[in-house]
């Protein structure tokens, strides 16, 4: 596998990992996991948004509301996407 370099701001950095399902997730897996879901959108509106809430669902379980890893699986979340300011406008 060839292997790149490139640049970005802090603040997309920041997006990314906001994104992470688990702590040691690479920014590769994350970009994968962005362009799955955009290829899903155009094939499958409604099917890329219950990928989002599992994503976003998995997120929680893993890392918690504040993107620190989660000692116990015990704690409960909310399942909506009011802890992430997601922007996705679905076209019908």
């Amino acid at each position: 596998m060839d292997i790149t370099t490139i640049k970005i701001t802090k603040k997309t950095k920041e997006r990314l990992e906001n994104l992470r399902i688990y702590r040691r997730e690479s920014y590769e897996e994350i970009m994968e996991k962005i362009f799955g879901v955009l290829n899903l959108c155009r094939a499958d509106p409604e099917q890329a948004k219950l990928k989002l809430m599992q994503i976003d669902r998995e997120r929680k379980r893993n890392l918690g509301s504040r993107g620190k890893e989660v000692l116990s699986e015990e704690d409960e979340y909310p399942e909506s996407f009011s802890s992430q300011k997601v922007k996705f406008h679905l076209r019908k």
